[in-house]
């Protein structure tokens, strides 16, 4: 039975929650949604990656502004998903013409983010944000492999895309800083999360310029039954590599039946090839995920 103190705890956090979630629409109908106090390197790889005329040096000079960002650069190259043969990659530059473009906006970002979650002072907030960017640096991995197993899908692009796919919640779990009485009730955190964070990362990535199968991507990657009648695509990676990470992460993968899901289906993965990827993929995935944190 709970207690008058926890009932008026809760009670609170609902009206809180409430109000939290006046201030998020209000933030939506402006069509302005940004995180604070973003790292701007990261527009600035997306600028200059952009850019027709870029050289792999101009990308490599504005990379190594940033020694944080050139080393999970080189990190990646050298890793088990990229190296080719036993010769390590010492400079940026060739670093960078390994491994292509939509790889080094995916460090980028990655980057950024770590920075801005490194930046928070809730201890609260910081359990989340940890959950959060382990699971999206995990889903980008498994991304990228499923993505390698298709013909239509570019992995880098698939890594890209999961690492951003939660945007929405990193923009909910910033603003709540600001209300550290939401926090007295878990469930009301996880709720707002889950409810908005597909509509807000919608508006963000729009917001950033992105393409548009990125901007899908995010918006529609909880849509495990999407029904795509073409060919597979980014959404479907990211769903697949998404409800894997959810399963893996809750242990109930063994439980699942494979085909229930039209995401599956789509990326051609059943419980078995599930299990050999995961086997023939856990050094490039491991090796991924170290460079992806840095």
């Amino acid at each position: 039975m709970q207690t008058a103190t926890e009932t008026n705890s809760q009670s609170a956090a609902g009206m809180a929650a409430f109000g939290f979630v006046q201030e998020l629409t209000r933030e939506l109908n402006k069509g302005t949604i940004e995180l604070p106090s973003f790292p701007d390197i990261a527009m600035k790889i997306k600028r200059v990656l952009e850019d027709e005329n870029s050289s792999a040096d101009r990308i490599a000079r504005v990379v190594s502004t940033e020694p944080g960002l050139a080393s999970r650069v080189l990190k990646l190259a050298n890793s088990a998903a990229y190296k080719r043969g036993d010769q390590a990659i010492l400079d940026v530059k060739r670093a960078v013409g390994r491994l292509g473009q939509a790889a080094i906006r995916a460090l980028a970002i990655s980057f950024a983010i770590q920075n801005l979650m490194d930046t928070r002072s809730v201890a609260a907030l910081k359990s989340h944000l940890n959950d959060l960017w382990n699971h999206s640096v995990h889903v980008a991995a498994i991304a990228h492999c499923l993505a390698r197993r298709t013909d239509d899908v570019d992995p880098e692009e698939a890594m890209f895309v999961g690492l951003i796919h939660d945007v929405g919640k990193l923009y909910i779990l910033t603003k709540i800083e600001g209300h550290p009485e939401l926090f007295a009730d878990e469930d009301s955190v996880n709720d707002l999360m889950s409810t908005w964070h597909t509509a807000i990362g919608q508006s963000i990535v729009e917001n950033w310029e992105f393409a548009p199968q990125v901007i899908a991507a995010v918006a529609e990657h909880e849509d495990t039954d999407r029904r795509n009648g073409g060919a597979t695509d980014l959404v479907d990676v990211l769903c697949a590599a998404n409800l894997l990470c959810n399963a893996l992460e809750d242990k109930s993968v063994t439980e699942m039946d494979f085909s229930d899901y039209a995401a599956f289906r789509k990326v051609d993965l059943t419980a078995e090839s599930f299990a050999d990827l995961m086997e023939q993929s856990k050094e490039e995935i491991a090796a991924m995920m170290s460079a992806l944190n840095g």
